[in-house]
């Protein structure tokens, strides 16, 4: 099957656990770092709250490799400072958008939950080119990464002009949520084993970390565990307090935006000014700039492979 290419993974370059945190966290954000373990047969969740991204990417360093280890997770959205507890009440703001394309079903033959064939994979992956395709042109390049098992898309969400700010929890989780349920219905396919996770955006949501290893299912022959990873980040990024962070968060008002084009197919028209005429001539008096832009674009092409670097380039 051939992928088609919006995003070409950057595989000369290598990103540290502590790259990875800083795409997700401020450099002294309070972290929830969540490591799924064996204990005495049994395989439990334990939390370790650290303060800040280095001291997080410390303890994930001195234990990700250790073979107990099955997953190691961190808070999605931020936690209040000092918090000691990952509940609803905890959470600062939401900052991330994150679109983790998976399968649906997990399960082999012989009712096994397992890891996925490389052929899975590169549906998900095709699939997550598709979703960057139609997300990018009003949210910028996400991250990329390999969660493991499938791929995740990341955006910084919050202020554009200050970065201390995030988008208020009630809005915030409005926001995902909509937009994660545009996301399956538009992509999600009956002949696809694909799930995108709507449940991403509760408040409490933990996502793995990227450069951790996925031991959660058997390693297998053609279905083998494997090592999650960042495959691009976008080419302009900005750095904030010595943290590596997105140059531009995307806003509140532009997803809303985005969610009313796109579930109603247009910008809503006020009949009083010839909203439907207007809109007959191509033109809808008051309607958004990005409306109209969306409106008479043509459809996005996606990149074939290479494409997306060399145009970077131009």
């Amino acid at each position: 099957m051939a992928t088609s290419t919006f995003l070409e993974p950057n595989f000369p370059q290598q990103y540290s656990i502590r790259d990875a945190l800083l795409v997700r966290h401020g450099l002294t954000d309070t972290i929830c770092v969540t490591a799924f373990k064996e204990v005495d047969g049994k395989t439990i969740a334990t939390e370790h709250f650290c303060a800040g991204v280095d001291e997080a990417a410390a303890l994930i360093e001195r234990s990700y490799q250790r073979e107990d280890i099955k997953a190691i997770w961190s808070n999605l959205q931020r936690l209040k400072p000092g918090s000691s507890q990952r509940k609803k009440e905890s959470i600062e703001s939401y900052t991330n958008l994150l679109i983790d394309i998976d399968r649906k079903s997990k399960k082999d033959a012989q009712g096994r939950k397992v890891n996925a064939t490389e052929e899975e994979r590169e549906v998900l992956l095709e699939s997550a080119n598709q979703v960057a395709a139609f997300l990018s042109p009003e949210f910028g390049q996400p991250v990329l990464a390999d969660s493991g098992n499938g791929y995740h898309l990341s955006w910084r969400i919050g202020d554009a002009t200050d970065w201390g700010k995030g988008i208020p929890v009630e809005d915030g989780q409005r926001l995902y949520k909509c937009l994660l349920l545009l996301l399956k219905r538009r992509f999600e396919r009956p002949d696809l084993n694909l799930e995108i996770d709507a449940s991403l955006a509760d408040e409490t949501q933990v996502v793995t970390v990227w450069g951790t290893f996925n031991r959660k299912y058997p390693d297998l022959l053609g279905r083998p565990q494997r090592q999650s990873r960042v495959l691009s980040m976008p080419e302009r990024l900005l750095q904030v307090r010595s943290g590596m962070k997105h140059a531009v968060q995307v806003t509140a008002s532009t997803i809303d935006l985005f969610l009313t084009v796109h579930q109603t197919g247009e910008s809503p028209a006020n009949p009083a000014n010839g909203g439907d005429a207007q809109r007959a001539e191509g033109h809808t008096a008051g309607e958004p700039r990005l409306a109209r832009k969306l409106r008479r674009a043509r459809p996005h092409r996606l990149l074939v492979a290479g494409d997306f670097l060399r145009e970077r380039k131009l």
